[in-house]
């Protein structure tokens, strides 16, 4: 819904967002601020830009930041773009992470894209990256959208977008979806509350239906190795660095006949704040030393990790016997492993 002013006293592109920013705090943020230019400027004059990684920033108000109002502005875009292409028909997929906010970004998404005549689709609970691309396939939609700022700081959200193949858009994808963006931040034709359809003209997917359809699909095949003793204990630790990846691990290693990973409990349940993780990237240096400490009083010679949204694995293996260092191997070394595996 556009907001418009008079000829005599045009209304500020704050002005206009504070029109329509569904969230308190928000508001209230904008309303204390809006007279101040260094706030208005670092706020409203440089939004985010739409890259092949979709969305990623801050959490705050203004197109600068990541926030509903920013989310809502993206959904409308991309629907806009599958129309342009003759794809809106298709429908689109919406998953969320745990991080702060990512739930409302998600159902302000499927409900603006409803709205447009996109039929939308919403698992219903926090899941992996993977989890939502797979129900993109299966269901043959025209893309997805992923809540998520994968292993940023707590401090940020973000939103990735998928294609119908189930992989990250590419350009100029990403550069029409970003101009259409521009479009209505420059006409102030923001998304407001009663822009938005109803809840119930969004399907709603079963989080636990999904991440069972992954499992199967992840896990199909695959012929673990075992001794005489069959599963036998753990031999593995696993973080999911405070993210989403631990209930979807621990049902495919169930699915696969493997014993369950050692847990760092403490990081396996999903917490936006990411305790004692100010960069919850497993490729980070200090990441993974509760992991690998645990790993160590238990004995164990391997440590798997995800980042927060599970679309990254991190493997340490020890160097040598036990009290040695760890090794966290490169991506290219667990390509080679994971070929090998294939072939």
């Amino acid at each position: 819904m556009g907001m418009m002013g008079t000829m005599s006293e045009p209304v500020t592109p704050a002005a206009a967002w504070l029109a329509v920013e569904p969230d308190a705090a928000m508001r209230a943020e904008i309303e204390r601020n809006i007279g101040r230019p260094d706030w208005v400027a670092d706020h409203f004059d440089a939004p985010l830009r739409f890259g092949t990684a979709g969305l990623r920033g801050a959490i705050g108000p203004g197109p600068a930041r990541m926030n509903r109002v920013t989310a809502r502005l993206a959904a409308r875009a991309l629907g806009r773009v599958l129309a342009d292409d003759g794809l809106a028909g298709r429908g689109v997929v919406v998953g969320f992470d745990a991080r702060t906010g990512s739930a409302d970004y998600a159902l302000d998404s499927a409900r603006v894209l409803a709205a447009a005549g996109v039929p939308a689709a919403l698992i219903d609970g926090a899941v992996p990256t993977p989890v939502l691309a797979r129900q993109l396939l299966v269901r043959g939609g025209a893309a997805a959208v992923m809540v998520t700022a994968s292993h940023n700081p707590r401090t940020d959200n973000g939103y990735k977008v998928y294609w119908a193949d189930g992989t990250q858009i590419r350009p100029p994808v990403d550069e029409r979806i970003e101009a259409r963006m521009a479009e209505q931040l420059a006409g102030a034709d923001l998304v407001a509350d009663g822009d938005l359809a109803p809840r119930h003209e969004v399907e709603l997917i079963a989080t636990a239906a999904a991440i069972a359809d992954y499992v199967g699909a992840a896990v199909r095949g695959f012929e673990p190795a075992t001794d005489a003793d069959g599963a036998g204990d753990a031999d593995v630790v696993y973080t999911a660095l405070c993210g989403v990846g631990a209930e979807t691990l621990g049902r495919a290693f169930a699915v696969a006949g493997l014993a369950p990973p050692i847990r760092v409990v403490h990081q396996c349940r999903p917490d936006p704040a990411f305790p004692g993780l100010p960069f919850p990237n497993p490729e980070e240096p200090g990441t993974l030393d509760d992991a690998t400490a645990l790993a160590d009083e238990r004995g164990v010679d391997l440590v798997l990790a995800n980042d927060p949204d599970a679309d990254r694995l991190a493997v340490a293996v020890r160097t040598a016997g036990r009290g040695a260092p760890w090794r966290r191997l490169t991506g290219d070394e667990l390509g080679v492993l994971l070929c090998d595996h294939m072939i």
